[in-house]
């Protein structure tokens, strides 16, 4: 590192030294995990303990050469909930980029539960882009292919009883019945958006 040089696994050295590398770690994870403050800060107890994490683990020759270590706060719920709004946008995209011309209108209960049950302290919000893959993209690609939601229509997104349902338009299918029983999500968002989602911002 203090050369400013990188080798590769097959033994080739690249120049670095105008390079940012910026390292991540989940050291210390544990206590980040803690309940925060409304405001998702570090308070200073926390933020000793992440740090002898660090110092228990890695050399202090390591520790040394990094200019700087940044211990993130935790996301606030104000911050979660711009998440979840662009995790459906990124759907509504998605959307868009296939000729879909289908909207999906999301109720600020259901965006309220995604925040909720999406993000966890220890993970972050690496678990809400599968969550709304499995509750909104999953069943609307379904409906879509079944003919319960057309192109030029709305997409309803509400949550009953505590469940998040993606509201048919239309009771017919275009498929028939033996057709409507084997669709599998899956296969339908392939169908429908085969794009994959962008990875995760904090990935």
């Amino acid at each position: 590192m203090d050369d400013g040089r990188i080798t590769d696994g097959q033994g080739r050295v690249v120049d670095a030294k105008n390079c940012i590398v910026v390292m991540t770690s989940n050291l210390g994870a544990e206590y980040l995990a803690r309940p925060a403050g409304r405001d998702g800060k570090i308070d200073a107890t926390t933020r000793e303990l992440v740090m002898n994490s660090l110092r228990n683990y890695f050399l202090p020759e390591f520790l040394n050469r990094i200019n700087s270590i940044i211990i993130f706060n935790r996301l606030t719920r104000r911050e979660i909930r711009k998440i979840v709004d662009l995790r459906l946008s990124e759907i509504q995209k998605r959307l868009e980029d296939n000729n879909r011309t289908v909207t999906i209108a999301v109720s600020d209960e259901v965006k309220d539960y995604l925040g909720s049950a999406g993000y966890s302290p220890a993970y972050g919000a690496r678990p809400l882009q599968r969550l709304i893959e499995k509750e909104v993209l999953n069943r609307l690609a379904v409906l879509i292919l079944r003919g319960a939601v057309r192109d030029g229509e709305t997409a309803k997104v509400v949550l009953v009883d505590n469940k998040i349902q993606v509201l048919s338009n239309h009771t017919d299918s275009e498929l028939g019945d033996d057709e409507d029983m084997l669709i599998d999500e899956e296969d339908a968002v392939d169908d429908i958006v085969p794009d994959d989602m962008d990875e995760d911002i904090y990935d």
